[in-house]
C-alpha cells in the first residue's frame, strides 16, 4: 500500500470533497473514519497544472533568481498549493516546482475553462516559468476533446512559439507606460523629450516622451507616436493610445527593466545599452575565442575533457547540475579543447565560461 499523498492529491479532494491531510493527521492520532465508501461519491471535474521554474523558450531549462513579483489567480472554484511568494529565492538546489494550480468546474469543459482564465491572471516576474507552456496546453483543441497521450507535447508542440521574434505592440505600450507612471522616474522635466530605449527578445522600442501640460497626457514621438493617457493603481497600468483601445496590465520594474503581462505571455523589456564603437569588435573576439558557457547556474558535476583533447560534435564537455537535474553541456563543432575553465564541483553562474575550444 502507497501511503503518501500523491502530488496530484488537490484533484481528488476537490472532485470527492474530501480533506486527505486532514484524514491522515487525524487517523495518526488515533481517531477513526467518520464516512463510509459509499459516502465518497464524486461530483463535478478538476484539473491540476504544475507552476514551474522552466523556460518554455530555452528548452524548458530551469531559472533561478529572486521572484520579483507572485500574482497568483483568486476567485470562485480556483486553488492554489504554493511554498513561494513575493521576495522568494529560487535556488538551484531543489526541484524547481513552485506551486500546484487546481480548478474545479462543474465538467471537464467549465474545469479547463476556468484553468485557462486563472492562468491568463498569473503573473509572475524575476523568474521564468512554464505559464506559457500550461496556458498553450489549456487552450490546444485536442488537449480540450481529451486526446491526450504521453506522446502529446511531440506530437502537437513546437517550441518555437515561445521565443519571441515579434513583440505585441500592446505589451511595448505598456512598457512605456510602466516607466512614465513609476514613481521613481524622472519624468517631470519641463519642456524636455525624454527618450526611452527598451529592448525585447530581437525586438527594440524608441520612444521620446514629452510631458504635456495635462495630468497623465504625454505625447510620445518614435516608433510609438501620438498622445497617450498613463494612469497607474498599484502595479496595474493602463494606457490610452490616440485614436486605439486603452490596453491594461500588470507591470514590474526595476533596475534592469520592465516586466509586462499581456495576452497570458510575460514579456521582458530590458534597458537598451547605450551604443558602443568597440561593439562589433567585442563580438567578432567572442565568436573567435569559442568559449562554452553556462546556460543557466549550477553545478559542475563532472568535467568530460581535459586540455589537448580532440572534440567532435555534440561530444560530452561538462555535466551541469541545477534543481535535481542534470544537463549535458556539448561541443556546437569539431575542435579542440584548449582550456578547462572550471572544475568539479564548482559552483557557477549563467554566463560563466566553462571550456574554451580552439
Amino acid at each position: 500500500m502507497n501511503a503518501r499523498l500523491q502530488v496530484e492529491h488537490p484533484v481528488t479532494e476537490l472532485v470527492y470533497a474530501v480533506d486527505l491531510v486532514q484524514w491522515q493527521l487525524r487517523i495518526a492520532n488515533g481517531e477513526r473514519l467518520t464516512i463510509a465508501q459509499d459516502d465518497v461519491r464524486p461530483h463535478g471535474w478538476a484539473v491540476e497544472a504544475r507552476i514551474y521554474a522552466e523556460d518554455p523558450a530555452n528548452k524548458m531549462l530551469p531559472s533561478t533568481g529572486t521572484i520579483a513579483r507572485w500574482d497568483a489567480p483568486e476567485g470562485p472554484g480556483i486553488r492554489l498549493d504554493s511554498g513561494v511568494a513575493r521576495g522568494s529565492e529560487v535556488g538551484l538546489y531543489y526541484d524547481p516546482m513552485l506551486a500546484k494550480l487546481i480548478t474545479f468546474g462543474s465538467d471537464r469543459a467549465h474545469a479547463i475553462a476556468r484553468l485557462e482564465s486563472a492562468l491568463t491572471d498569473f503573473h509572475v516576474a524575476g523568474i521564468k516559468t512554464n505559464i506559457p507552456l500550461l496556458l498553450w496546453i489549456a487552450r490546444n483543441e485536442a488537449f480540450r476533446a481529451g486526446e491526450t497521450t504521453t506522446s502529446f507535447l511531440a506530437q502537437h508542440l513546437d517550441e518555437k512559439i515561445f521565443v519571441e521574434t515579434t513583440v505585441p505592440q500592446e505589451a511595448a505600450v505598456l512598457a512605456v507606460g510602466a516607466l512614465l507612471s513609476s514613481e521613481h522616474a524622472p519624468w517631470r522635466l519641463g519642456n524636455v523629450g525624454i527618450p526611452i530605449s527598451l529592448g525585447c527578445g530581437e525586438a527594440s522600442t524608441h520612444v521620446v516622451a514629452s510631458a504635456t501640460g495635462k495630468p497623465n497626457v504625454w505625447a510620445l514621438d518614435g516608433d510609438l507616436a501620438g498622445f497617450a493617457i498613463v494612469k497607474r493603481r498599484g502595479d496595474r497600468v493602463t494606457v490610452h493610445p490616440e485614436g486605439a483601445l486603452p490596453v491594461e496590465s500588470a507591470v514590474h520594474t526595476d533596475r534592469g527593466g520592465v516586466d509586462v503581462a499581456f495576452g497570458g505571455r510575460a514579456y521582458r523589456f530590458t534597458y537598451a545599452p547605450p551604443p558602443s564603437a568597440d561593439e562589433s569588435g567585442v563580438a567578432a573576439a567572442g565568436i573567435a575565442t569559442g568559449r562554452i558557457t553556462a546556460p543557466m547556474p549550477g553545478k559542475i558535476v563532472n568535467v568530460a575533457v581535459a586540455a589537448g583533447d580532440a572534440v567532435a560534435p555534440h561530444a560530452l564537455l561538462v555535466v551541469l547540475e541545477a534543481m535535481k537535474m542534470e544537463h549535458r553541456i556539448e561541443a556546437s563543432a569539431a575542435g579542440a579543447v584548449k582550456a578547462i575553465l572550471v572544475e568539479k564541483g564548482q559552483i557557477v553562474t549563467a554566463g560563466t565560461p566553462l571550456v574554451e575550444l580552439a
